[in-house]
C-alpha cells in the first residue's frame, strides 16, 4: 500500500473534528482519519500500490433516485453536458417502480446501484462509499445544473475553502423561474 497525507478539507469533513466527523472519515473506503492539527483534519488515503492517481476524478456526482422518470434524463444530461469533465456519476436508485432504472441504464457513464426503499439519506451514504472523487457533489434527481457549475466549483476549490455555496433557482414544469439570492456570510458570527 502507498499512503498519501493531505491537510486539505476533504469530502465534507471540515475544521471541527467531532465524533461524527471522525466516524464519517473512518467509514470512507480506502480512507483513514489522522490527527487533528488544530486547524484542519489530516486525512491519510491508503491506496493499493497499483492505484493510478491520474484516474481519480475531481468530483463524484451523487444522485439518489426514486420514481423520477419524468426528470432523470434532464438531470443526467445536465451533468454530462458540463464544461468541466473530470467527474464520475453515481446513481443510487431507491426501489423505483416506474421506468427510472431503464432510463438510467441507457447512460453508460453513470454507475447505477440498486437498493430497495432505504430512504434518500441512506442512499447518499451508500453512494458516498462507492465514490472515488476528491470532492462530493450532490444532485437531486428532479433537479439539473447549469453547464458551467462544476467548472465554477473547481475554480472555487483552488482556494481550499471550508464551504462552497451557490445560488438556487427553481423552475416549474411550466418554465416559471424564481431566483433565491442569499445574503452574504460577511459580518456573521462564526458558528462551529
Amino acid at each position: 500500500d502507498g499512503t498519501i497525507t493531505s491537510t486539505k478539507v476533504k469530502r465534507g469533513v471540515h475544521e471541527s473534528l467531532d465524533n461524527e466527523a471522525l466516524r464519517v472519515v473512518k467509514s470512507m473506503p480506502k480512507w483513514k482519519a489522522g490527527k487533528n492539527d488544530g486547524k484542519l483534519i489530516r486525512v491519510k488515503y491508503t491506496l493499493p500500490i497499483n492505484f493510478n492517481l491520474d484516474i481519480m476524478p475531481k468530483f463524484s456526482v451523487i444522485i439518489p433516485t426514486r420514481n423520477v422518470e419524468k426528470y432523470i434524463k434532464k438531470c443526467l444530461d445536465s451533468v454530462l453536458n458540463q464544461t468541466f469533465k473530470d467527474f464520475e456519476i453515481i446513481v443510487l436508485d431507491d426501489g423505483s417502480t416506474d421506468n427510472t432504472k431503464n432510463i438510467i441504464k441507457k447512460y453508460k457513464q453513470a454507475k447505477l446501484i440498486e437498493e430497495k426503499t432505504i430512504g434518500v439519506s441512506e442512499a447518499r451514504n451508500i453512494a458516498i462509499k462507492e465514490a472515488k472523487g476528491e470532492y462530493l457533489a450532490f444532485l437531486d434527481s428532479d433537479d439539473w445544473w447549469d453547464e458551467q457549475l462544476l467548472e465554477k466549483l473547481n475554480e472555487s476549490s483552488k482556494n481550499d475553502p471550508d464551504v462552497i455555496r451557490y445560488q438556487l433557482r427553481t423552475v416549474t414544469d411550466k418554465g416559471e423561474k424564481t431566483d433565491y439570492n442569499e445574503k452574504s456570510f460577511e459580518n456573521k458570527k462564526r458558528i462551529l
